[in-house]
């Protein structure tokens, strides 16, 4: 009477219903399930052998020894509570597939037509992206890098990501990615990385905010090195710099442009942030871009076909001028430059006369040399001497004043 009680209160295997338990060699499929008496008797075929199995149990040995590895004819009898919420989930999970631009219905955003143009027409249809992308300032750059970074995420590509930028905008960038798209980013700082004791921070966290510049000190680059990354996003690009001085002289690198090149090779996909990409040296130029592909960028007439096509797939840049809203109405007010000339006294003349003879001797010997910082500093005493008389003879007594310990 016991196990006749106990019996009532199971439910019937269902047909198709996968079942494991001692009394078959393996997972077996349940063709049919009847009650007999107290017991139950299943008829069933194993999933490895094909061997056909016909089992009388008790209601005590199928509820205590029996285990249901994969439910069979649906009954429907589940809370239907969980099945909403299970149904909810998949939907989300799925929604990208169904809305094109399914970053902006999740992130409290209100984008430009030039950012959505920039994330869903140039960056996410590249099956690999590595993108120089080179908007004026106040476009909103970080806001198309947050939209881009969450739609690669809902759409699993990317799991670990990695923003350096300088340190003055660590946290706008964590602030912004946790406001606008509910990304949390952690940011690594000197103090936080020497207190992880035996844990290295790069591998612990999958989305990382930290400076540029730590991440070049002697004693931080090395766990940074063991870090693989699926996003790696350099804000203020320009500061990975490279020059090659003469047609065929040596390459100056850069430690921040050492650390690019070394991240470039750890990541699947690599995006470069500038407001001033080009610098008037088409080889600066060229160099930054091979952090991209060094090999569609070996050379300058590589680089000009990549960047000559109508829709290049490493390189954008907008101007404000061409940026609009929805409705046609500029974004930013007009900008207008003009030269204003005004005469020069005679004492006035002959100083900048002077002065640019200077200047221009030293920059020439500079070149010679291949002393880049000498010739930056020629170049500033210009600035000076447009600022004022006062602040050109300053500069002139500190330049004749290590001149002359030099010599010495």
């Amino acid at each position: 009477m016991r196990d006749g009680r106990a019996l009532l209160n199971i439910a019937l295997p269902q047909p198709d219903t996968v079942l494991s338990g001692p009394f078959w060699s393996g997972p077996v499929r349940v063709l049919r399930a009847a009650a007999s008496g107290p017991s139950i008797r299943i008829e069933a075929v194993g999933l490895s052998d094909n061997q056909y199995y016909d089992r009388t149990l008790t209601a005590d040995q199928f509820q205590s020894l029996v285990k249901e590895e994969q439910g069979g004819t649906f009954t429907f009898d589940a809370d239907p509570r969980l099945f909403r919420l299970a149904t909810e989930a998949l939907r989300i999970h799925l929604a990208h597939a169904f809305d094109p631009q399914f970053a902006v219905s999740v992130s409290q955003v209100d984008p430009l037509p030039h950012q959505l143009d920039a994330v869903y027409k140039h960056l996410l249809p590249l099956p690999r992206i590595r993108f120089l992308l080179a908007d004026d300032p106040g476009a909103g750059k970080t806001i198309m890098a947050g939209l881009l970074m969450r739609e690669l995420i809902q759409r699993q590509d990317v799991r670990r990501i990695l923003v350096l930028c300088p340190k003055a905008l660590t946290d706008q960038w964590r602030r912004e990615m946790w406001e606008r798209f509910r990304e949390r980013f952690t940011l690594l700082t000197g103090e936080s990385i020497s207190g992880a004791y035996g844990v290295n921070a790069w591998l612990e966290n999958d989305r990382v905010v930290a400076s540029l510049d730590l991440a070049l000190q002697e004693h931080i680059l090395p766990g940074l090195e063991q870090a693989t990354w699926d996003l790696v996003v350099f804000d203020e690009a320009h500061k990975l710099a490279a020059y090659r001085f003469g047609p065929r002289g040596k390459i100056d690198k850069t430690k921040r442009y050492m650390l690019a090149e070394k991240l470039a090779t750890r990541t699947k996909h690599l995006l470069l942030m500038t407001a001033t990409p080009h610098k008037g040296d088409d080889e600066n130029f060229r160099l930054l871009m091979a952090l991209l592909d060094d090999k569609v960028f070996a050379s300058l007439k590589g680089l000009r076909s990549a960047l000559d096509q109508d829709q290049s797939p490493y390189f954008l840049r907008r101007m404000k001028e061409a940026m609009r809203h929805f409705d046609g109405r500029p974004i930013f007010l007009p900008r207008h430059v003009d030269t204003i000339g005004y005469p020069l006294d005679p004492h006035e003349q002959d100083l900048y006369d002077a002065v640019t003879h200077y200047v221009a001797t030293g920059l020439e010997q500079a070149e010679s040399n291949r002393n880049r910082n000498v010739g930056l500093a020629l170049t500033i005493l210009q600035r000076r001497l447009a600022s004022s008389l006062y602040a050109i003879t300053r500069s002139l007594g500190l330049e004749f004043g290590q001149t002359s310990a030099r010599r010495c």
